[in-house]
């Protein structure tokens, strides 16, 4: 039997199980017909990446039945994105060209998302009369610029079929899950509702991942083999440990999902009944976070903690709280068997694979001078210049593991102040959102606490990571759920009421005295 059909088998062994023990606390947020259908999709979805044995067959069949399913059916496109977004990897595939054109776009399965179900989501958005016009706020203007300058530069510096190109790839990557996740989440029930498929779906990964760190098998990698597609994942060990991939195909994407995840289970967690589910969701996330083996998201999801905390009311005791439970966990990890190998791998503390750290340094130190060197316009042909090629990796590739060191080098200074400028706003808008509500410790606020953490988290996130996988469409959506919570805070607010009209006051007519009176 071929491999990718084992794996498969695997698979379905572990997600049918999962989804049918989610299935109870899930439909806490989720219409129980909503979790039935997504699941449904996403077993679809993965049964065609391994059952199609042919690329553009996957990427139709996949493509038609998320058309079918959500057409008329859907009512929160944010969720059916998060539900599906992990459901196959995003394997690229360039879309054949023809005359003069050698091909028209990369195509891969989070762009097959954009296309059949935030595209529509966008156009019926946009014809809606109570949903605000693009550019109305100011997140809405910082994307723009962004993705404006960076097409600038495009422009300048190619021919103008890569222009169009550039356009087409960045309006599905950057510009559609922004739009579609500020406009469509109107109230909590939605929030919770995308939030909690987002977790879900991340989740279902974790006892995938556990499998491959445990059997050192990674599931989606005979994908590659099977669809006659690029290079898709390859083993990484980390003291003799395997990093889990699944379908991110990388282990820090992998535990950046997982991260997210878990800041957005500090808000759901408190809808779920009682603490043993509550307990239990933390745990299998924790799984998947730990199975990655990657010390950037690990101090991601502190960080989201932290601010969580830190941004709710009595943030002193919740911190107490925290950290008593910490060092008790710790201390029970170090008591095991596998202590010293634990110690080894923690940030700061441990000294397992050094050598990225090192690696990372070597990247500031070569590439920050030409991206000063080079503020306006950036550095696209960077990759030529000879003081790069001590950067180069066995496989011949320099790997640029910082997304905005990435984006600097492409973008210039400028390009990156637009991109830290978006989130910057986002965060405001976060923080605004949550000085409007009143109730500190109502659902409201909780989900500003749970977004702004995230946030936080992502910006440390991809410090140690290039924007791949399904990194920056997560952050992009997670920018446009920043201005959608400003939005519900200031609808929620209490309408004033008009203010009396003014009657103007008229003295009575002064009475004329008669001569004899």
């Amino acid at each position: 039997m071929p491999e990718h059909l084992k794996t498969i088998v695997i698979i379905l062994g572990l997600a049918l199980p999962y989804f049918l023990a989610a299935r109870a606390p899930a439909t806490v947020c989720i219409e129980e017909g909503d979790y039935l259908r997504r699941r449904n999709l996403w077993l679809g979805v993965t049964l065609s990446a391994f059952l199609a044995h042919n690329y553009w067959v996957h990427i139709l069949v996949a493509g038609g039945l998320i058309l079918y399913w959500s057409a008329g059916r859907e009512r929160n496109p944010v969720a059916l994105y998060c539900f599906l977004l992990f459901a196959a990897p995003a394997l690229p595939n360039p879309v054949p060209g023809f005359g003069i054109i050698n091909y028209v776009f990369d195509m891969q399965y989070h762009r097959l998302l954009s296309l059949t179900l935030l595209a529509p989501a966008a156009l019926a958005l946009y014809k809606d009369s109570d949903s605000p016009r693009p550019g109305t706020c100011l997140t809405d203007k910082l994307v723009l610029a962004y993705v404006g300058y960076s097409l600038f530069l495009v422009y300048m510096a190619g021919t103008f079929t890569n222009f169009l190109r550039v356009a087409f790839t960045q309006s599905l990557d950057i510009l559609l899950p922004y739009y579609v996740a500020s406009r469509a989440l109107r109230n909590l029930e939605d929030f919770r509702d995308a939030l909690m498929s987002f977790v879900v779906a991340a989740a279902v990964m974790a006892p995938m991942g556990a499998f491959e760190s445990i059997k050192q098998w990674l599931l989606y990698a005979p994908l590659k083999e099977a669809l006659d597609v690029p290079i898709f994942g390859h083993p990484l060990l980390r003291e003799d440990s395997l990093r889990a991939e699944v379908a991110l195909g990388q282990p820090i994407p992998y535990g950046y999902v997982m991260a997210v995840a878990l800041g957005y289970f500090l808000f759901l967690q408190k809808t779920l009944p009682g603490i043993a589910l509550r307990v239990a969701g933390v745990l299998l996330i924790a799984v998947g976070l730990v199975v990655s083996y990657s010390r950037g998201p690990w101090l991601g999801a502190l960080l989201m903690v932290l601010t969580y905390l830190l941004s709710g009311p009595r943030p002193g005791v919740q911190i107490v709280k925290l950290a008593a439970g910490g060092a008790l966990v710790v201390g029970i990890l170090m008591a095991t068997p596998e202590g010293d190998k634990i110690t080894g791998l923690l940030p700061f503390v441990g000294d397992a694979e050094g050598g990225t750290v090192d690696y990372r340094q070597q990247l500031l130190e070569t590439f920050l001078p030409i991206v000063l060197d080079n503020p306006i316009f950036g550095a696209s042909d960077f990759l030529y210049s000879p003081a790069v090629e001590a950067l180069r990796q066995g496989e011949g590739i320099i790997d640029i593991v910082n997304s905005y060191l990435f984006i600097g080098l492409y973008n210039g200074m400028v390009g990156l102040a637009l991109f830290i400028s978006f989130f910057i706003a986002v965060g405001a808008a976060l923080v605004k959102g949550m000085r409007l509500t009143a109730d500190k410790d109502s659902d409201r606020h909780r989900l500003g606490q749970s977004l702004l953490g995230t946030l936080v988290g992502i910006l440390f996130i991809i410090v140690t990571v290039s924007s791949i996988s399904a990194i920056p469409y997560i952050y992009w959506m997670l920018g446009g759920m920043g201005a959608a919570y400003l939005s519900l805070a200031q609808r929620s607010l209490p309408k004033a009421t008009p203010a009396m009209a003014r009657i103007p006051h008229r003295r009575p007519p002064r009475r004329r005295l008669s001569a004899s009176g």
